[in-house]
């Protein structure tokens, strides 16, 4: 009687710290980021209707003057925001690592958007040719500085004046984005001309799969275009004549960003029927996570055909 009496004790009390604490605890969090979501999607929503209106941003009292300042204003500022948003330079290079082994075989090798070099760096470490291409002239000096090849120019452009099939490989790490679809499909054409058969292309983006990239955190460059999604870049680099070769979902956030907790769920429960509604709510918590907090980029491999 006792033994029964006291498993009917825990199993109210595991009902009632359920009841009072955990799901209360997991309802009101996740009201809180569906609120915060749908005051981001709001503000998503106003912008792409500008932007398909082709609406200038509102600007009180603007110009033609006006918004040209505001253009040379956001030149200015691009490398404060690739210094904000993109990330230290160590941190940078870490991330690049993966891609030295399948461009280590295909010299030389041409890094578009290449930023501050990082890439080239590991290349040059790793006694790798490459070129870099960068449009903003203060990040090309600083390059040049460190003993890197840099063409400055539009990338498009820079690749019309290359030589056919004169680069085993093409990088372009969080540039796409920053195109519009058109111009992107030229770039895309022109990176298979330059390319030497069996030449490879790695381009790496912000993954909008992630509500978290897609609805906010890519908005914070206003120098970016529509998030551009996997399977879309995946489709024009097929539209160009290359073979696709694989996706990498890659960057995630940190745990203590998630909604997961870290002590593993709900802890120990002995009643059956609440641990399978625990289980279904862990289960529902991880889903969010994914969507919510998915993978922060994804890079595509792909390869011009023999």
């Amino acid at each position: 009687v006792n033994t029964a009496e006291s498993a009917i004790r825990d199993v109210s009390g595991e009902t009632g710290r359920l009841r009072d604490e955990v799901f209360p605890a997991s309802v009101a969090r996740a009201d809180a980021l569906l609120e915060r979501l749908a005051e981001e999607l709001e503000e998503v929503a106003s912008l792409s209707e500008r932007t398909l209106r082709k609406e200038p941003l509102p600007v009180s009292g603007a110009s033609p003057l006006d918004e040209g300042r505001l253009a040379g204003a956001l030149a200015e500022v691009q490398p404060l925001l690739l210094e904000s948003f993109r990330g230290s330079e160590g941190e940078i290079q870490h991330r690049m690592d993966r891609y030295l082994p399948d461009l280590k075989p295909r010299a030389p090798v041409l890094d578009l958007g290449c930023g501050r070099g990082e890439l080239l760096l590991l290349l040059r470490e790793a006694g790798v040719e490459a070129t870099g291409v960068e449009g903003d002239p203060a990040l090309a000096e600083a390059a040049r500085r460190r003993g890197l090849e840099i063409v400055e120019g539009d990338a498009l452009e820079v690749l019309k004046d290359l030589d056919s099939e004169s680069r085993g490989a093409v990088t372009a790490v969080h540039l796409f984005e920053h195109l519009t679809p058109a111009t992107l499909a030229v770039v895309l054409a022109e990176i298979r001309r330059v390319l030497r058969p069996g030449g490879l292309l790695i381009a790496e983006c912000p993954n909008p799969h992630s509500l978290r990239v897609g609805a906010a955190l890519y908005w914070r460059d206003p120098t970016h275009q529509r998030p551009l999604l996997p399977e879309t870049l995946e489709l024009m680099l097929l539209a160009a004549g290359f073979e696709f070769d694989r996706r990498e979902l890659l960057h995630p956030f940190p745990s203590d960003q998630l909604l997961a907790d870290d002590d593993g769920g709900t802890g120990a429960v002995t009643d059956p029927e609440i641990s399978m509604l625990a289980e279904r709510v862990d289960r529902l918590r991880d889903r969010l996570d994914e969507i919510l907090h998915g993978p922060r980029d994804f890079a595509v491999w792909a390869v011009k055909p023999d």
